[in-house]
């Protein structure tokens, strides 16, 4: 076995290297949801008896984190293809048009961000648009299957 003086130095600076290339690689949620770049779909609901809110975001790379006071806590990731759907759905529905501001005891929400127009819409169970209620129950599906 060679152990010669400079391979145990070596090898500490490789492993170093790596994890400093792994480290700096990932993006942390924080860093993506205060990002200008990439598109963001943020929903959840707010009210009822504790006026407790809910709220999570999904990035554009899949990955779907809940908001919870300052803190943003990644909960899972999505397939590429379920983000494809997700965003299907939103053209389907013609979504940065819709104009809906109609809160309730129970205001349920979906607000999307992509590049410089964004959009926000939020509904009580009165509301009468059912791709809106269609869309919302999808998003919540994803984050309990994650």
């Amino acid at each position: 076995m060679n152990t010669s003086a400079y391979s145990l130095p070596r090898l500490r600076y490789i492993i170093l290297m790596i994890c400093l290339i792994i480290v700096t690689s990932c993006s942390s949620p924080r860093k993506l949801l205060n990002s200008n770049s990439g598109d963001r779909i943020f929903f959840g609901n707010k009210g009822g008896f504790t006026n407790v809110s809910t709220d999570f975001v999904l990035f554009e790379n899949g990955s779907i984190c809940r908001l919870k006071s300052d803190n943003v806590i990644k909960t899972g990731k999505i397939t590429r293809d379920e983000v494809r759907e997700i965003e299907t759905s939103l053209e389907k529905m013609n979504f940065m048009s819709i104009k809906t501001n109609e809160p309730g005891n129970m205001t349920y929400y979906v607000s999307v961000i992509r590049g410089d127009s964004q959009n926000a819409v939020h509904w009580s169970d009165h509301d009468r648009n059912p791709q809106l209620r269609e869309l919302y129950v999808r998003l919540m599906d994803l984050v309990r299957n994650k």
